[in-house]
């Protein structure tokens, strides 16, 4: 099972880079959800003008933190973005969530930056998901994470749900209270840019905690493989595709989003 996924849906140490006091903030509604959900491991929120954010002990930036961190996520400003990239890069970190949005979606000048981005964290052995992504859940017991802005409590369930939309995951989110969907993991992968379906599709088959594996999919990034690995299930965990895009609308909603087709 690849480390570096593991730590995204499994990790014993967060790091919230971009965490803030300011109520609606993403920074700070996304340190609420990781509170409210009662993550079970240390949480390590970073930010020059805070000492404290929702009870937890701030950080001015990320070399004084000590300890190990398994998964950092990134909500600051795009200009902040590459350096708090190096930062975490310093501190050995190798699995990242980036949410900020503002690249590839945006243009040419977001589409060079976000490979910049990419060259960077590949030439140091390093995974990332995202930009412009929504976060990770993990509802089992033994973790306990919700490191989205979307405040709701997920009950547990066998289900792998992974989401290019962040509309439409938030969407999904938003409805648990008026419907019994369950589910052990929920991802928003955003652009793609590095982590793709078929990294979580391979992680998930290996996962013993997912039955189910479902998907929406504005892109594929690799359709061959993820051929291959529709047939590597076996038919053991069923994989529900959604793809969207298709009509002239769709194609128009998945493009403003992602930068792909």
């Amino acid at each position: 099972m690849n480390s570096k996924i593991k730590h995204i849906f499994y990790p014993s140490s967060i790091c919230v880079v971009g965490a803030s006091s300011k109520e609606k903030s993403i920074g700070y509604e996304l340190l609420k959800s990781i509170k409210e959900y009662s993550f079970t491991g240390k949480v390590f929120p970073v930010n020059p003008k805070a000492d404290k954010v929702l009870d937890y002990k701030c950080y001015k930036n990320i070399s004084e933190i000590y300890d190990k961190i398994d998964l950092a996520i990134i909500v600051v400003p795009k200009i902040f973005v590459e350096s708090s990239i190096n930062d975490l890069i310093k501190k050995k970190v190798k699995s990242i969530i980036l949410i900020t949005a503002g690249f590839r979606e945006t243009g040419e000048e977001g589409k060079e930056q976000e490979v910049k981005i990419i060259e960077i964290i590949r030439k140091n052995n390093v995974r990332l998901v995202g930009p412009n992504c929504m976060g990770v859940i993990n509802t089992l017991d033994n973790i306990k994470l919700n490191a989205t802005f979307v405040a709701e409590k997920p009950k547990t369930g066998s289900v792998g749900f992974l989401s290019q939309s962040g509309a439409l995951g938030a969407a999904v989110l938003n409805s648990l209270r008026e419907t019994d969907i369950k589910f052990a993991h929920f991802l928003s992968v955003g652009n793609k840019a590095d982590i793709s379906e078929n990294d979580i599709v391979k992680f998930w088959l290996e996962d013993k905690n997912i039955n189910v594996i479902t998907l929406y999919l504005e892109s594929f990034e690799d359709g061959f493989m993820f051929l291959k690995l529709i047939q590597q299930s076996n038919k053991h965990k069923p994989i529900i595709v959604l793809k969207a895009g298709k009509s002239d609308a769709g194609m128009k909603a998945a493009s403003s989003h992602t930068g792909a087709l």
